[in-house]
């Protein structure tokens, strides 16, 4: 749609009958995977909540989250996620 990306969002993709990876699902809200990019060191729930609850909205400020090098996070529905270093992903 010709706008950049921001915030954190999951994708989902499946492999076809020819190994071609297909999104079959876009999701920008919480989902279970966000517990995995909490054991990475962003906590969104908690963020989150603290948000709702603040009774002070001028409190409320933008959260960048970063890491000191990219990460990837995998999960498979039948297995353990999987956080590892961006560059550990192809070694």
């Amino acid at each position: 749609m010709g706008t950049e990306l921001h915030g954190i969002f999951t994708v989902d993709f499946k492999e076809d009958e020819k190994g071609v990876r297909k999104i079959t699902e876009i999701n920008i809200r919480h989902v279970a995977f966000t517990s995995s990019i909490a054991a990475g060191g962003a906590n969104i729930p908690m963020d989150t909540l603290e948000a709702l609850f603040s009774t002070e909205l001028s409190n409320m400020e933008r959260i960048d989250y970063s890491y000191d090098e990219p990460m990837v996070f995998l999960r498979d529905v039948d297995a353990q996620p999987i956080i590892m270093k961006e560059s550990e992903l192809l070694a």
